[in-house]
């Protein structure tokens, strides 16, 4: 159902590219056109469920090697500068160093540290845009089935029922 547009956002690491392919899939899988043309743009410039995750993981990761502590309230920040960080970023790739800065500069953790992961960074890319694009299409169905606008029930309608 996503592959296309899972493959694109793969191979691109950019949301933006497989923004139209996204539409069209998402619409076939059931979403009404009204939904899904409001829900996949604004999802794709907000939600980046992927990339904020991953700014929880980067910085625990580097926190680690250089031995700096991480309570609570610095986890609670990570997750906060993560999230708020992640809802303005550009679909474009290699953003992700970027916003490694903001979160490692916000707990105070050394900029070198994005120097160790910029060797991965590319491949993580690669996971993190595949994950904000199948949110998108997940937000836009559930959405469409909440509203009773989705046309046909999917392959997968189970999950969906749930939540009527």
């Amino acid at each position: 159902m996503l592959a296309a547009p899972t493959i694109i956002s793969f191979t691109t690491c950019s949301g933006a590219a497989a923004l139209s392919t996204k539409l069209i899939q998402v619409q076939k899988f059931g979403a009404s056109k009204p939904v899904a043309s409001f829900s996949i743009p604004l999802g794709n410039s907000i939600n980046m469920d992927g990339t904020a995750v991953y700014m929880g993981v980067v910085t625990t990761f580097v926190a680690e090697l250089y031995g700096i502590p991480m309570p609570f309230d610095k986890q609670f920040e990570v997750i906060l500068v993560g999230v708020l960080a992640s809802i303005g970023t550009v679909g474009v790739p290699g953003t992700g160093l970027l916003m490694s800065s903001i979160v490692f500069t916000q707990v105070e953790i050394p900029l070198e540290g994005i120097a160790i992961i910029a060797g991965i960074d590319r491949m993580m890319d690669m996971a993190r845009t595949s994950v904000n694009v199948l949110g998108d299409a997940t937000g836009s169905t559930v959405v469409s089935r909440w509203e009773g606008k989705l046309s046909h029930f999917p392959q997968f309608h189970r999950v969906f029922i749930i939540y009527q």
